[in-house]
């Protein structure tokens, strides 16, 4: 008997001298469940007897009630459970925690009685978890005449059969296998069918990767079952793909064996042939001596593997991994998505974008449509009209992780846009280490890739953990790959705290991060990570005991991938080289992953391998004022669709200002407009987003206020405080001094100032701002008046 059976034996003697069969019916809902008590009864049946079965993973809700490490806190967002008394529940067992656990007691004692007279029948009746309510009848059954395997699984005992029988429930499998127990010990018998499923289990599952990769070839995995080959085409197919040849099907849907770059138009040498027969399928070498078709076997397997690991034929070819079937369909799917499109690109919508114009003309605001264009355009075109209801669905896709939002600038680099180093600091000895962090585009191509799936999967697990640790009193125990011990506490946040149990000190711990056991569950490799092995833990106690799955499959990128967007406001402020580095080639619709041209770049922190999924959208802002068009990074305008968002006057049309009736708002910023194009140049116009606020309050006091905070300020960046042209454009030179939002300084007087030398200064006029224009409606009618007395509407000659 091996040590492991030893020891499942000695948890089975303690677990029935804590508790006796005579315990359970004065069981307390204390001695239950009790955070943070190893003794506890659901402990023992969860942990403590770990070698009798695993009944771990999931909820601690699954005992049907908990109690609540820190029962002020939040519950997570669940539904179907009840709270109170510091404990949650199921509500079918009660509207309080005592009436709950009053319910479930009677369900255990139900189980185990039932259990002691080997009535599997009534077991299996009893709505309870049914691996937790089979371990607990395998627990308490009378063990001189035992019924109850500690396996808990169909999958398990139906693997361990020789035969392909198909029974229905556990209580079946258990009859079936105890029939054929003999005089064998009940432990060392079920390991013995642990040991033989798990081993069928494997094999199974090397050859369904196998024939997966067949799947387009109907009918063939239920023609080698009726035929008895599966084993013998999944062993030749496997040894033939380890060699380097390719598989693929042709037109006639023949399977065929040696190497092609494209199947149906390129092939180069064709070294096997599989072909249907009356039962099962035949096969071929082609040697150039006309061997003869003959039934595949385990036989015909080994001698064409053998011939082919000599095979002349292919001697010279381009050395490469071989392809299976399903890689040929990969590449024919992008081809022909790239031969429509760029990939996941619609029609109307480019995958890189700017929207560019002067200041004030509602870029950014604008960047909410262009978004919503992207991944709701139905919801744009039946709601566009409705700014509440789009800004509402603009914030949710972000919150959702799809829609991403960074500002460019002067200081802004690479490592904040695709990835850096990052010093962080021991929280215990103060030391700093550096790590490698995803910027924001690296970070969100990651979630296109995947489509989210990763995030939201591992979320669901930490969720589950938390969980998990404020049922166990703030710490878990978990196991490095290598069988190392160590505790974690988890609050949240970016780290987990590591206490290994080998160490001498009292209470050590190390900090690991938990973003990168996302990375790793995302597929990044552990090197370079801090505490990897710790990391590397963490990762698999979240798949067997929180619910995260063994691998998500990422996204392939292709015309139906759900889109991102990430939006750049103010993209010329940066520098594009610094920021973007490499990835400027990689944003091209034709390089990016899946394309025909698809590239890839290895960055330099993490050593990744990188390429910019397809559905990956990117939205810039442009401000002309600070930069022309004209002189934008050549590389940047080569890659971008660009918008212009110029004035627009006319969104100004019917506001009456209140004590300026005679106002027009269109036609006033549409006349300054066309007096700084020809002074300066369009791309210094003024926008109308900055008026915009006086539909909500026209007021003369809210004009005044969008003037000197914002008209005045801009205008003199623009002319560089030259105050005479100001005031051109103000047509300050055409109104009354009273009226003149700029006039002359008549406080500044020279001889005082200079006495004696005034005279041999060069005299040019001095300008200051006149307050009381501001409050004055003849100050705004008069920058579209013609004469100094007199307003009117319009220019002269108009």
């Amino acid at each position: 008997m091996n040590e492991t059976i030893l020891q499942a034996q000695k948890q089975w003697i303690a677990f029935l001298a804590r508790w006796p069969l005579e315990s359970l019916a004065r069981m307390t809902l204390q001695e239950y469940t009790h955070v943070g008590n190893s003794d506890s009864f659901c402990r023992w049946w969860e942990q403590r007897t770990d070698l009798l079965g695993s009944v771990s993973g999931g909820s601690s809700i699954k005992f049907g009630i908990y109690q609540r490490a820190e029962p002020d806190k939040p519950l997570p967002l669940k539904t179907g459970v009840q709270e109170g008394q510091g404990y949650v529940w199921l509500p079918q067992y009660g509207q309080t925690a005592d009436e709950a656990f009053q319910a479930i007691r009677a369900a255990l004692l139900d189980i185990v009685n039932a259990a002691r007279f080997g009535d599997l029948t009534k077991i299996e009746q009893i709505e309870f978890p049914h691996f937790l309510k089979w371990k607990l009848a395998f627990l308490y059954q009378d063990q001189s005449s035992p019924h109850i395997l500690p396996i808990y699984k169909m999958q398990f005992l139906q693997a361990a059969a020789q035969e392909d029988l198909q029974y229905q429930s556990l209580r079946e499998w258990y009859e079936y296998w105890m029939a054929r127990r003999g005089e064998q010990e009940l432990l060392p018998f079920a390991n013995q069918l642990q040991n033989r499923a798990r081993d069928r289990l494997n094999a199974d599952q090397g050859k369904a990767e196998i024939l997966k990769h067949f799947e387009s070839a109907t009918g063939l995995s239920e023609r080698l079952n009726e035929a008895g080959q599966t084993a013998a085409f999944c062993n030749l197919a496997k040894a033939i793909h380890d060699i380097g040849y390719d598989w693929w099907i042709s037109k006639d849907c023949e399977i065929r064996a040696g190497r092609t770059e494209h199947p149906h138009n390129r092939g180069t040498a064709v070294t096997l042939y599989l072909q249907p027969a009356e039962q099962g399928i035949n096969i071929r070498l082609n040697d150039g001596e006309n061997s003869p078709w003959q039934p595949l076997n385990q036989d015909t397997a080994a001698e064409a593997g053998s011939a082919l690991q000599y095979q002349t034929r292919l001697i010279g070819i381009g050395s490469r991994k071989g392809y299976w079937p399903d890689d040929y369909e990969r590449m024919d799917k992008a081809e022909n998505s790239m031969n429509e499109k760029a990939i996941g690109v619609p029609d109307s919508q480019p995958l890189n974008q700017i929207l560019y114009g002067p200041p004030g003309t509602g870029k950014t605001y604008q960047t909410v449509n262009a978004a919503l264009e992207i991944l709701e355009p139905s919801l744009l075109q039946q709601h566009g009209h409705d700014r509440k209801l789009l800004k509402a669905h603009f914030d949710k896709l972000v919150s959702d992780g799809r829609i991403r939002f960074v500002t460019f600038h002067q200081s802004f680099s690479y490592e904040d846009f695709v990835e850096g180093m990052r010093a962080e600091t021991n929280e215990t000895n103060g030391q700093i280490r550096y790590a490698v962090v995803d910027g924001v585009f690296k970070s969100l191509c990651s979630d296109a890739q995947d489509g989210g799936k990763v995030t939201s999967a591992f979320e669901l697990a930490v969720e589950n953990l938390q969980e998990k640790l404020e049922a166990s009193g703030g710490r878990l125990k978990l196991k490095t790959v290598r069988g190392k011990e160590f505790e974690v506490s988890y609050d949240g946040g970016k780290t987990f705290r590591v206490f290994p149990l080998s160490t001498e000190n009292d209470d050590p711990y190390y900090v690991a991060s938990m973003d990168n056991v996302r990375k790793l569950f995302a597929g990044e490799s552990k090197r370079g990570m801090y505490n990897p092995s710790y990391v590397d833990g963490m990762l698999r106690y979240l798949q067997a005991e929180c619910g995260l799955p063994a691998m998500i499959e990422a996204e392939k990128p292709h015309m139906h991938a759900q889109p991102y967007v990430l939006i750049i406001d103010e993209i010329n402020r940066g520098n594009i080289s610094r920021i973007f580095g490499e990835l400027i080639t990689l944003i091209e619709p034709s390089k990016r992953a899946g394309a025909a041209e698809e590239l890839k770049v290895t960055l330099p922190y993490s050593k990744d391998s990188f390429s910019v999924p397809g559905n990956v959208y990117l939205i810039g802002t442009m401000n002309t004022a600070d930069r022309s068009l004209a002189g934008l990074d050549l590389a940047l305008r080569r890659r971008f669709t660009f918008r212009e968002m110029p004035p627009r006057p006319e969104l100004l049309a019917g506001i009456t200002i209140e004590g300026a009736e005679g106002l027009d708002l269109a036609k006033m910023l549409q006349v300054m407009n066309q007096r700084i194009t020809v002074l300066l140049d369009r791309e210094h116009t003024l926008g109308h987003a900055y008026f915009m606020p006086l539909q909500a309050e026209p007021t003369l006091v809210r004009l005044a206020t969008i003037f000197r905070q914002d008209i005045l300020p801009l205008l003199q960046e623009y002319f560089f405080e030259d105050w005479e042209h100001i005031r051109w454009v103000l047509n300050d030179q055409c109104k009354n001094p009273a009226e003149a939002f700029i006039v002359a300084d008549s406080a500044l007087k020279l001889p005082s100032l200079f006495p004696k030398v005034h005279d041999k200064l060069r005299q040019s006029p001095q300008w200051t701002l006149n307050d009381a224009a501001f409050a004055n409606p003849a100050a705004y009618l008069g920058i579209l008046a013609t004469v100094a007395t007199g307003y009117v509407t319009d220019e002269a000659g108009d």
